[in-house]
């Protein structure tokens, strides 16, 4: 059984729960978002400061807000066809 988000995100679409296409935009909106929050909290720790979740967006880059909200907009896509019983993807 799968034990994490992406490992559930990847057995969703292999069930057809998610379309293919749907379900690979939500596993890369989910690898972006990690990637960001590790470097984020990465950065923390070199800091000596505590790890946390929040992301400010005043020190991300211009492209990096633009990447964020692009896989935030997938996810909402995704979310909203569900809560519609759409086919999501």
């Amino acid at each position: 059984e799968p034990v994490n988000t992406r490992e559930r995100l990847e057995a969703a679409r292999e069930a057809g729960t998610l379309s293919h296409s749907g379900a690979s935009d939500l596993i890369d909106a989910y690898d972006l978002i990690s990637t960001m929050r590790l470097r984020h909290q990465a950065r923390q720790i070199r800091d000596g400061e505590k790890p946390d979740n929040f992301l400010a967006p005043s020190r991300l880059s211009a492209f990096e807000r633009n990447h964020l909200k692009d896989a935030f907009g997938v996810i909402k896509g995704l979310q909203s066809a569900l809560g519609h019983g759409r086919s999501a993807g």
